[in-house]
């Protein structure tokens, strides 16, 4: 009865192991949240004077060899147009959650931007947001 149980419970680890590392689909995100603290309260509007804006991107299932990338854009603001802002590309990754932020030394100008996610060189998904 011992060694059955012992088998059971190597088995439910190895099919858990092997379902949280891929195999579920193509690779999509799952959640994108913004916020004004690292791990803070997601929102989609934010003051000028948060100088920091943080992403946590949480992935679909874990994918080794991951390239991604993350674009931010200001869309309509007071500064202008279509500017991008900053981008960070990330390689070789075995995650499932990709962190990102962005920063201005100053206010941020008052409008709207977004935030593109790139999987593989794909667009996954696009995050809307304001400062006002």
């Amino acid at each position: 009865m011992r060694r059955l149980s012992v088998f059971v419970v190597g088995m439910m680890a190895a099919i858990l192991t092997l379902s949280a590392c891929g195999g579920g689909g193509p690779l999509a995100v799952d959640n994108a949240s913004l916020s004004a603290t690292q791990g803070g309260t997601s929102t989609t509007t934010f003051s000028p004077s948060d100088h920091t804006i943080y992403a946590g991107i949480d992935l679909n299932h874990l994918e080794p060899g991951l390239t991604a990338k993350v674009v931010w854009t200001a869309v309509d603001t007071t500064a202008g147009k279509d500017l991008q802002i900053a981008e960070k590309e990330f390689s070789s990754l075995v995650a499932n959650r990709i962190d990102a932020s962005v920063e201005l030394p100053r206010d941020w100008p008052t409008g709207s931007y977004k935030l593109d996610i790139y999987l593989s060189g794909t667009l996954a998904k696009t995050v809307d947001f304001t400062v006002q």
